[in-house]
């Protein structure tokens, strides 16, 4: 007779933490590619040449006074980050962009984009904004000397990120203009947000134990990522022990703050 104390942890396990998930952005039209205006309000005349409008709203996205850039024929030097159109935060006034996703209560998440300044703006004019998650603001600056006109490519733009855990099966993230005032001010570009919440899996040095003294099992748990600060809590369905074996794990097993396992 045999005991699979290994299988019937893992399949405890399993149940605990979910199934792995891939990396996909849960944000739609996130470099704001779609639509391509077919009717402009106007143009700003700059080297690289800019098209802009204000009464197209991007896919996927509601907005409020932001002005849809896109650098396109007859100008084939563009300088969006990702594609050909980015979003400045300054329509008119400063503005905001949001959209509302769904996620998973307890999963942490991962908001990655790009931002910098309107091409006619000096490289070094004071250019902020707020990264608003379940409405709580979180304030960014524009780096100086990062700006859609700058002579060298490298300085068009600055990568920004942050992460929280969902307490909700959605949430809305808004980027909103807080400074300058007036039509320039913040591009935005390759809005994503990306599940990052960690998988997790079980081995053991036997997968069965002979009904014999002395047989032991030892199991590691091991996350695909590192544990975020504070460790990582994993709950375990533990086999009951009987008058025949013991179980020395217990539940729940935390995995130390950047450790794997």
């Amino acid at each position: 007779m045999s005991y699979r104390i290994a299988g019937v942890g893992a399949l405890g396990l399993a149940a605990c933490v979910g199934s792995a998930h891939a990396q996909s952005n849960l944000i739609t039209n996130g470099s704001f590619e779609s639509p391509v205006p077919g009717t402009w309000q106007g143009s700003d005349a700059v080297t690289a040449g800019s098209w802009w409008t204000n009464a197209v709203a991007p896919t996927g996205w509601t907005t409020n006074d932001v002005s849809l850039h896109g650098w396109h024929t007859p100008y084939s030097n563009s300088r969006a980050q990702d594609g050909v159109q980015a979003i400045d935060l300054n329509g008119n006034n400063p503005g905001w962009i949001e959209q509302t996703v769904t996620l998973v209560p307890g999963h942490r998440y991962r908001l990655d984009w790009y931002d910098s300044r309107h091409y006619i703006m000096g490289s070094s004019v004071t250019t902020t904004y707020n990264v608003l998650v379940n409405a709580a603001p979180t304030g960014f600056s524009v780096p100086s000397g990062v700006s859609t006109g700058a002579a060298a490519a490298t300085d068009w733009w600055n990568a920004q990120t942050m992460q929280f855990v969902a307490t909700a099966a959605s949430t809305t993230v808004r980027f909103a203009a807080t400074a300058p005032g007036g039509g320039l001010g913040s591009f935005i570009d390759n809005v994503q947000l990306i599940d990052i919440t960690p998988t997790v899996s079980i081995a053991c040095t036997a997968a069965s134990l002979p009904d014999s003294a002395g047989q032991t099992s030892a199991c590691t748990v091991t996350s695909s990522a590192a544990a975020p600060a504070g460790g990582l809590s994993v709950n375990l369905t533990l086999p009951t022990g009987g008058p025949r074996y013991t179980v020395s794990c217990a539940s729940p097993l935390v995995i130390a703050a950047g450790a794997t396992a």
